[in-house]
C-alpha cells in the first residue's frame, strides 16, 4: 500500500504532469495507491504548519492501516481448522 500527497494546485503545470507520470507507473507496481490532496491537509486545519499537518495525516493513515492489517489477522485466525 501506497500513499502520497498530490500536488498543490499552485505548483503549476509542468509539475502536474511529473506527478501524474509518477503515479502512473506507481500504480503499475503497488497494490493500492492512495492519493491525498496536500490542499486538503493543509485546509484541514489552516493553524497547523506544514510539517504538523503532514505528521497528523501519517499518525491518521497509520491508525488506518494497522486496523486493516487487525482485520485481516482475525479473519485468518477465523479461517484455521
Amino acid at each position: 500500500m501506497l500513499y502520497l500527497g498530490s500536488r498543490d494546485l499552485k505548483e503549476g503545470r509542468n509539475m502536474e504532469m511529473n506527478a501524474e507520470q509518477g503515479v502512473r507507473r506507481l500504480m503499475k507496481t503497488a497494490d493500492i495507491v492512495v492519493l491525498i490532496p496536500n490542499d486538503m491537509v493543509l485546509d484541514a486545519d489552516p493553524e497547523l504548519s506544514l510539517d504538523t499537518a503532514f505528521e497528523a495525516v501519517d499518525k491518521i493513515i497509520i491508525r488506518g492501516i494497522k486496523s486493516i492489517l487487525e482485520s485481516f489477522s482475525s479473519l485468518d485466525a477465523s479461517a484455521s481448522p
